[in-house]
């Protein structure tokens, strides 16, 4: 969804989110390695967490609570993410080497991060140039949200849709929204000024 805006990749994420959380959440944080009530398999009861080589489950489906409530204004999914977190706050604490990307996933939600919402249809040239062009840059605090008439996430609509039928990107921060940018030159001015921001050479 992120790179296409398609939102049948979005309603596909929520759904499969819901059932991870429906399966395999533990009750008091964190999410199993076999689904709940399963005593068949000997992994019954553990959770992975530890972040080796490669991101732990645990880490991987935190990060994906967050970016995809922050994304579809889920704050189930947000408190969920939270409850992981504090569930191996223990071992976290101990070991903080060894949970890098959770601890990536908790500064991601907890720190300085952006919302960019490309408002227009996707047959927009302007649409089209800053969507191309948002591809390129690395910006690990964003999130992108496509506002159309297609969208079904009725909290975007109705944040935008009073701003009128224009092209537009919005970026917002701990729920303030910027004046809207609507030429390619405001963009370039914004993407600039993110990777000074964020220590990008360009």
């Amino acid at each position: 969804y992120q790179t296409t805006g398609k939102y049948e990749y979005l309603y596909e994420s929520i759904r499969l989110t819901e059932e991870a959380n429906m399966f395999f959440e533990d009750e008091h944080g964190g999410f199993l390695q076999a689904e709940l009530g399963n005593e068949a398999t000997p992994f019954s009861g553990q959770k992975q967490v530890y972040d080796g080589a490669v991101p732990s489950g645990n880490s991987m489906m935190v990060h994906n609570l967050f970016r995809l409530g922050i994304s579809a204004q889920r704050n189930d999914f947000l408190e969920s993410g939270m409850r992981a977190i504090y569930s191996f706050g223990k071992q976290i604490e101990q070991y903080s080497a060894g949970f890098a990307w959770m601890l990536s996933a908790l500064d991601f939600f907890t720190g300085s991060r952006q919302e960019i919402v490309i408002k227009g249809e996707k047959d927009n040239l302007f649409v089209q140039i800053v969507t191309e062009r948002l591809h390129q840059e690395f910006l690990p605090s964003s999130v992108i949200i496509y506002v159309d008439n297609d969208s079904k996430v009725p909290v975007h609509i109705e944040q935008f849709e009073k701003d009128g039928n224009d092209a537009a990107i919005f970026v917002c921060e701990n729920y303030h929204c910027n004046i809207p940018m609507t030429t390619i030159e405001q963009f370039d001015e914004f993407i600039r000024s993110e990777s000074t921001y964020q220590g990008i050479s360009k």
